[in-house]
């Protein structure tokens, strides 16, 4: 006979919640819903019991009654007991999941032959453990189940094996699986069992997030959320890194924010959220989700993009509708491409012919007299008229598509976005207030410091303006937001509705990394579910910038791959890589000019390739030495320059 055994807990099935010691924290929730000193009380009493338990009884093999025998009933006098530990066994069930590889193994090992049976070292009986196996699909009706607690033995003393030998006792080939490297590797492989070690843990970067969270006050939530991080990951059927990344950075950042707002839109009346494309097109996903606990809140992705919006939202062509489009209070200081002005409002150089072309002779507005005679040209009455005909035309079907999608219903409305100034809430909301609707209110994930007064539509920004740095804005929207959708250029009629227009992709992101980001945020998502006895908000409103803090810091590594695929794209034309390999040119390039061409983090390039924590930018060599030229050598030239002036 080909026995196969397995462990269970951290093996077989993984808890959601991570550590057993969340096991009572949850219960502690769940009994003292209202009051937070007897959760504390009982949460301590709970993790010192078994202990005490083990020392009063002088041995390893307890049953959950025996760690209950000394329950202080004073204390807690609203329970008994029976109550507490069918309490916690239920507990215990419903956090349980089986872990997706070690499930598979099992079907395969089952199909090649072998007998299947599970060991494990626990204070639970066989029957509660083989309903769980059996509801999770790794185990038969007719596999054992070997329980240090009712057998009075353990595997970390070897006994529990012999138990099981003697239990098969034609055993030809024994095969254990387990992650614990003492009793189900070590011992295993004393008694002459092939053992194979499995490997469950935290990810490097989780197991930093936690050490380093230990003092915080949530730091029990914070413990459960990267629990459940943990379990997305290893319940999922397919393994990558990119599941990996997307477990422990967009989880931890997009599920709090998705929170935050259907929270936020039930206190406020929205019964309808309008997720912007392309940016909001992961968290509309992460919604369908959350939804499930919000049935009065509707669900709609709208197509829409700044170039769509920009045109048919301009009425009169005044300098400050074009301002508030681009979100701006002047284009010489920002040096704004005349060519970029144009395309918003979509006309070429060919359609505004000579009368534009002899007078703006310049390719940027570098002067305010440049900018006066920009709009001088373009408010001339020729051109002026050309332009509004072509807004009002792409406005009509606009309009349309808004009536489609439901804007204009006298629900209240929100719309969702990453962020950052709000220039897509302000054209819109001037749309709908123009032809008779009613203004509506954003959800941001962060916003700029300029960010767009409310008189243009009530804005809800989750992290506030501290998000706003470009490397981190950058990495929201080219990994956190990734989506195979182009962008919106315009619409058209369709039998059975309004359709987008996209524009022409240069550049695609990789479609496994969207798909497999949608599916683990989608598992995370369901798994958290269960827990809305629990008010996360403390812990989630720091969970995700933690994840961003290690990732620009490096305290440990990260899955490489994911990011190495990664690209951005600036206009539209350069690429860049999120992460590389560096080779030796690109590291002394580094070293002298504190960049690297086409590769937007260098530092951590350089970090994951060769393990060196290098210094900033502005410490190599070409910046140093400006900086002495600055500090030193100027002023002692202007020394010399008065000295020989007086000579």
């Amino acid at each position: 006979m080909k026995l196969a055994s397995f462990d269970i807990f951290d093996t077989t099935l993984v808890r959601k919640c991570g550590s057993p010691d969340n096991i009572f924290y949850l219960l502690s929730k769940r009994i003292y819903p209202q009051n937070q000193s007897l959760q504390n009380s009982f949460f301590q009493w709970r993790k010192e019991a078994e202990q005490k338990a083990m020392i009063r009884l002088k041995d390893n093999y307890l049953k959950l009654e025996d760690i209950y025998t000394e329950f202080d009933s004073v204390s807690f006098p609203k329970w008994n007991v029976e109550q507490l530990i069918a309490m916690e066994t239920q507990l215990e069930l419903t956090e349980l999941v089986a872990v997706s590889e070690i499930k598979q193994l099992i079907a395969q090992k089952r199909n090649e032959g072998y007998t299947i049976c599970f060991i494990s070292d626990m204070y639970l009986p066989e029957h509660v453990l083989k309903s769980k196996l059996l509801e999770e699909g790794c185990a038969d009706i007719d596999d054992k189940v070997f329980v240090s607690c009712e057998y009075q033995a353990t595997k970390s003393e070897g006994t529990l094996y012999e138990i099981v030998r003697k239990d098969f006792n034609s055993i030809t080939l024994w095969e254990h699986y387990g992650d614990n490297l003492y009793s189900d590797y070590k011992k295993a492989v004393k008694r002459g069992i092939k053992a194979t070690l499995v490997h469950s843990d935290y990810t490097p970067i989780e197991q930093f997030i936690l050490s380093s969270s230990t003092f915080f006050p949530f730091y029990s939530d914070l413990s459960v959320l990267i629990g459940l991080q943990r379990a997305t990951r290893l319940s999922l059927q397919k393994k990558s890194d990119n599941i990996d990344n997307a477990t422990d950075f967009i989880a931890s950042l997009y599920y709090p924010y998705v929170d935050f707002l259907f929270r936020n839109a039930k206190d406020l009346g929205i019964t309808k959220l309008h997720f912007l494309s392309r940016d909001g097109y992961i968290l509309y996903k992460i919604a369908e989700v959350v939804q499930m606990g919000y049935p009065e809140i509707k669900l709609n992705y709208l197509f829409v993009s700044r170039y769509s919006l920009f045109l048919p939202s301009i009425y009169s062509l005044s300098r400050e509708e074009i301002y508030e489009n681009k979100g701006i209070t002047s284009f010489y200081h920002y040096k704004v491409k005349v060519k970029d002005i144009l395309d918003g409002l979509h006309v070429t150089l060919e359609e505004l012919g000579d009368a534009f072309t002899n007078r703006i002779t310049f390719k940027q507005i570098l002067t305010p007299e440049q900018e006066d005679l920009f709009f001088e040209v373009l408010q001339s009455t020729e051109i002026k008229k050309m332009i509004l005909k072509k807004a009002q035309q792409e406005r009509k079907i606009l309009i349309d598509y808004f009536t489609q999608e439901g804007l204009f219903d006298l629900e209240k409305q929100a719309l969702v976005d990453i962020g950052w100034v709000g220039t897509s809430r302000l054209m819109i909301n001037r749309m709908l207030t123009n032809e008779g609707g009613q203004l509506v209110e954003g959800f941001y994930l962060g916003c700029a410091p300029e960010s767009l007064a409310p008189r243009y539509g009530i804005f809800h920004s989750f992290y506030g303006s501290n998000l706003y740095k470009s490397d981190i804005v950058t990495l929201l929207e080219q990994y956190y937001s990734a989506s195979l959708y182009a962008s919106t250029k315009g619409y058209y009629y369709e039998e059975g509705g309004i359709k987008p227009k996209f524009k022409d992709l240069k550049y695609t992101q990789s479609q496994e990394i969207v798909e497999d980001n949608i599916s683990t945020l989608q598992q995370f998502a369901q798994l958290i579910r269960a827990y809305d006895y629990i008010d996360f908000s403390q812990a989630m409103s720091v969970w995700g910038s933690l994840y961003l803090r290690a990732f620009s810091e490096m305290p440990c590594k990260i899955k490489f791959s994911t990011f190495d695929k990664l690209g951005i794209y600036e206009d539209g034309s350069n690429y860049y890589r999120v992460l590389t390999k560096i080779n030796v040119w690109q590291f002394l390039s580094y070293i002298y000019k504190g960049k690297i061409r086409r590769v937007y983090f260098p530092r951590q390039s350089i970090y994951y390739t060769y393990g060196i924590k290098i210094f900033k930018p502005e410490y190599c060599w070409r910046e140093r030495r400006r900086s002495f030229m600055k500090k030193y050598m100027l002023p002692l030239k202007l020394k010399m320059y008065y000295y020989l002036r007086k000579k």
